[in-house]
C-alpha cells in the first residue's frame, strides 16, 4: 500500500474529484490532529483482509473515540468506544452500529441496510504510525 503525498493526494481532489480512499483521508486527518497536539493513534482495521481499512483512535478529556473519514458513512462526529450499548447513526434505510469494544479493546462497526448486514470492520488496536 503506498499514499500518495499530499500534494497528490489534495490534486486528486481537485482535478479529479476524488473522494480520496480510507488510507488517505484518515491518514492525513491522523497527521493534522497529531501536529495539533491530539492524543491519537493510526489504527488497522479488518474487513474481509486484515488492515483492509484504517482509522484513527483519539483521546480527549479522558474518553476515546474513533474517527473514521474514509468510510463514506454520515460520520459528522467522532464515535465514543466507551459504550455498554451499541451506538446507531441512521441515515435512510442505512445503520451504522458500533458495538461496545471486545474483550481485546477492539470496536466493530457494522452497515445495516434494510436490516441486512452488508458491510463492516473490526477495529484492531495494532498503531500503524
Amino acid at each position: 500500500m503506498t499514499i500518495p503525498d499530499f500534494a497528490q493526494f489534495l490534486d486528486g481532489i481537485e482535478r479529479f474529484h476524488f473522494g480520496g480512499t480510507c488510507y488517505s483521508n484518515n491518514y492525513y486527518l491522523y497527521l493534522l490532529l497529531d501536529y495539533l497536539g491530539y492524543d491519537i493513534r493510526l489504527c488497522g482495521a479488518d474487513m474481509s483482509e486484515p488492515d483492509g481499512h484504517m482509522v484513527s483512535i483519539a483521546t480527549f478529556e479522558g474518553r476515546e473515540y474513533l474517527l473514521d473519514v474514509g468510510y463514506a458513512a454520515p460520520f459528522l462526529e467522532p464515535l465514543p468506544r466507551d459504550l455498554d450499548q451499541p451506538y446507531e447513526i441512521v441515515s435512510g434505510t442505512n445503520r451504522y452500529v458500533l458495538q461496545p469494544q471486545d474483550a481485546n479493546g477492539n470496536s466493530h462497526l457494522q452497515l445495516i441496510q434494510n436490516e441486512i448486514e452488508i458491510h463492516g470492520y473490526s477495529q484492531t488496536n495494532d498503531q500503524i504510525h
